[in-house]
């Protein structure tokens, strides 16, 4: 009788399989991947299915948890996980659907945007560390190298690269009873600094993004899907199908009036974005800033032990 491709794994039932294959993908170990085109099939075709990115705004929440759709296993990254984010970087895109949920922020604790600005920053650094066209400034990390009323519509009307890989959905969530919108009133948590939307200026990471062939944002409740204004998430759907960021600012929407004050945030979008990035910083950073709530003295009590430890080390 000729030799399986399984190997001895061929004397096992199917779903016996399945348990070895979801403990080794737990430990982090794909070496086996190599071990026969079989054994690949048989995992890659689970692992490289959906991928469920859940970006929570409590600080003692797991910083990025992704969960596998059809392997039952799930990973979690740390702040400072930086081989993790270089491991992640290696996963090929073209294979796995991503789909983000991003947990609406509580606008009386000011913290949770500026922690979910961090996550969704980190996260997209990493999706676009194939391209080194884009600017970034990631300071905390020194070895990481990286208004009409419309509807949302989708992304399904924009072409895209031909080289495209990324396959994404964005699905704003409501948790713990906190919605994007409270009282009919679309949440800005930063208003009075200037900042628009919370779910608006969630998804300027996202406009780094590039080789994307497919780019949605659902949000989780009716009340959300009626009551936003979505002209800034068509626009920044239209930006991100049309690599925006490292060709030049020609989605579809460009050339309609209607869009004449979107079009000039976006001939703008670097300066914006590194505009956010030290904004955010800056409540970090410096302790006489209050905000409400309990989240940023959690971030910049974090920040100062990783601080201390790090010079204890060097000493």
């Amino acid at each position: 009788m000729s030799a399986s491709p399984f190997g001895y794994f061929i004397f096992l039932p199917s779903e016996i399989r399945l348990l070895i294959w979801e403990n080794l993908v737990k430990e982090g170990s794909l070496a086996i991947l190599r071990t026969s085109q079989a054994i690949y099939h048989d995992i890659a075709d689970r692992l490289y299915d959906t991928f469920d990115i859940h970006l929570s705004t409590i600080f003692e929440d797991p910083w990025i948890e992704i969960r596998c759709k059809l392997l039952r296993v799930n990973w979690v990254i740390g702040r400072r996980d930086y081989n993790k984010f270089s491991n992640l970087a290696r996963v090929p895109y073209d294979k796995v659907k991503l789909v983000v949920h991003i947990y609406a922020p509580d606008p009386d604790d000011s913290g949770q945007m500026i922690l979910l600005w961090e996550k969704i920053s980190k996260l997209t650094q990493m999706l676009c560390t194939i391209d080194d066209s884009r600017n970034y400034r990631d300071r905390g990390n020194p070895h990481y190298k990286y208004w009409s009323e419309p509807m949302y519509e989708g992304s399904y009307q924009f072409g895209s690269t031909p080289e495209a890989v990324i396959s994404m959905v964005i699905r704003l969530r409501k948790y713990n009873d906190v919605d994007w919108i409270r009282n009919g009133q679309v949440n800005s948590t930063f208003c009075n600094n200037g900042l628009g939307y919370d779910f608006n200026e969630v998804l300027l990471p996202f406009c780094r993004l590039s080789r994307v062939r497919g780019f949605g944002i659902i949000s989780d409740t009716e009340e959300m899907a009626v009551a936003a204004d979505w002209a800034f998430a068509n626009y920044a759907t239209a930006f991100v199908m049309t690599e925006g960021f490292v060709t030049f600012n020609n989605a579809v929407y460009s050339q309609n009036p209607e869009y004449g004050d979107i079009v000039r945030t976006f001939d703008g979008i670097a300066g914006l974005l590194n505009h956010r990035d030290d904004f955010f910083s800056l409540w970090v950073d410096y302790r006489f800033l209050q905000v409400p709530g309990r989240t940023l003295s959690l971030m910049r009590h974090e920040q100062q032990t990783y601080l201390v430890d790090a010079m204890m080390h060097r000493a």
